[in-house]
């Protein structure tokens, strides 16, 4: 679910045409202390939804060293993308 909103995000703001993610870092602060995962693909890890399912509101996921590739087959570097988990 989150891909898919990354995914509608990425595409109404910088693209006109469907893309797909490579890889990317997902990182959150846990009780002080950063937490990154490297992702080889477009799909959540069951270690990365559980860590989201475990977040309050208030607390920020990043997304950065996103790489997307378009319907040309071009790799393209995007922009960190932050949210906030709200209730």
């Amino acid at each position: 679910m989150m891909v898919e909103l990354l995914l509608g995000i990425v595409t109404r703001r910088s693209m006109r045409a469907p893309v797909g993610f490579v890889s990317y870092k997902f990182s959150t602060v846990i009780k002080g202390t950063q937490v990154e995962m490297i992702s080889e693909s477009e799909k959540f890890t069951d270690k990365q939804k559980a860590l989201v399912k475990g977040l309050l509101p208030g607390q920020n996921i990043y997304f950065q060293n996103i790489i997307a590739v378009g319907p040309d087959g071009a790799r393209r570097p995007l922009q960190t993308i932050s949210l906030k988990i709200k209730e």
